[in-house]
């Protein structure tokens, strides 16, 4: 056996990766032209595309935000992340599934993944389990979904949100369902890399109507009242809590329209 690169046996991987940006198609271009030409309409195809994104994954709500890591933000504070609060990640992922986290005063706790799939590993994650754990996030990682029965059955009985980062994998099936609508919220990137792409925007999906809102509550000012599902988070119509992570309406009226 030769030695390691490291230790001055020959390289493994010999030449860089190509992670260039996807070309824009015709339809895409027209989508985009459409908002920028009907500027009264524009904010209605965002809401299109919503519609569009929830029946594609399955989900009773679908948000779209300006980036998926507004996405996966949103979501840990749906949680309940906070001063005193953990959240579970793996070991294994983009650092943006870890950051809102410590933006939300929690603390992230890191889980070792499994060698077979990279995704988080459910028996790892219940060691470290504690009264503190508000949520759970699992990335699937290059499209990979990870073990969401597993998953499932941790949270099952208790107050853990379990939060998919499906920013890799839109359109990937766990058993007859989609990521991203198995947990309590889905999170997806639709930065120009990714398989469905807005240039730069994210998505959360969720079926509960109370995180639905406290998502909207976070970053989509301007667009609670028509949104909110109860009347829990009224006194914060106007501004929500400050932060505007709502999408741009080429980012979800345009481009992403004309994939989904």
């Amino acid at each position: 056996m030769s030695d390691l690169a490291i230790d001055g046996g020959p390289r493994a991987v010999t030449t860089s990766i190509n992670d260039s940006w996807q070309d824009v198609s015709d339809l895409e271009k027209q989508y985009v032209n459409y908002v920028l030409d009907n500027k009264d309409d524009a904010y209605a195809e965002l809401d299109k595309f919503e519609e569009a994104y929830r029946a594609f994954v399955g989900t009773k709500h679908a948000l779209c935000m300006c980036n998926g890591t507004a996405a996966l933000h949103s979501a840990i504070f749906a949680a309940g992340a906070c001063a005193g609060k953990e959240v579970i990640v793996p070991s294994a992922t983009w650092h943006a599934t870890i950051t809102p986290i410590l933006h939300c005063n929690a603390t992230p706790v890191f889980c070792e993944v499994d060698p077979e799939t990279f995704c988080a590993d459910p028996e790892d994650v219940k060691k470290r389990i504690t009264h503190r754990t508000c949520a759970i996030v699992v990335t699937h990682i290059y499209g990979n979904p990870a073990d969401m029965d597993a998953f499932l059955d941790i949270v099952e009985g208790t107050d853990i949100a379990l939060i998919e980062d499906a920013s890799h994998a839109p359109g990937a099936m766990w058993g007859d369902k989609m990521v991203g609508s198995i947990g309590h919220i889905g999170c997806f990137s639709l930065q120009e890399k990714k398989p469905i792409s807005g240039i730069e925007a994210g998505v959360a999906t969720t079926n509960d109507d109370d995180l639905y809102d406290r998502m909207l509550a976070l970053g989509q000012c301007g667009r609670c009242d028509a949104l909110w599902q109860t009347d829990r988070f009224k006194a914060l119509r106007n501004m929500g809590l400050g932060v505007k992570y709502r999408a741009g309406v080429c980012q979800g009226g345009g481009q992403p329209r004309a994939i989904i």
